[in-house]
């Protein structure tokens, strides 16, 4: 008599593993033929095992590879956020400094008025001073 387990497993990494095992077996009722059978239904659930566990460390570093995505994803958005916040309040300084330039040119404009004006006065009232 003969026996035989093959089984097939897929893996993430080696994507196809096969286990072939086969014994002859002279009489399958001896104590001895039940231990070689035993092993070989063994060696199928160690294979099989050994799969799963392979399938789950390479999920689980999936996973934190996903996270680490994931946290690098979101410290992009809060940094374009900040980008934008700063962009914002640079635009906003431009602002008030256009404005206080502005007001400053016309302070300046003034100021150059009223000294026209003072000196032209001046002027006038030394001309009727000299002519009185």
């Amino acid at each position: 008599m003969k026996a035989s387990i093959t089984i097939h497993v897929e893996t993430l990494w080696t994507n196809r593993a096969e286990l072939a095992l086969e014994a002859e077996l002279d009489n399958p009722h001896s104590k001895t033929n039940q231990e070689v059978v035993s092993m070989m239904f063994e060696a199928a659930r160690l294979m099989a095992e050994e799969a799963r566990g392979e399938n789950e460390r390479a999920l689980f570093s999936q996973e934190s590879i996903n996270r680490r995505y994931r946290e690098l994803d979101e410290r992009e958005h809060r940094l374009d956020e900040r980008d934008k916040r700063v962009t914002s309040r640079e635009e906003t300084a431009e602002v008030h400094d256009h404005r206080a330039d502005e007001r400053e040119a016309r302070a300046d404009e003034r100021e150059a008025y009223t000294d026209t004006r003072e000196r032209d006065q001046m002027e006038r009232e030394s001309q009727a001073a000299r002519h009185r």
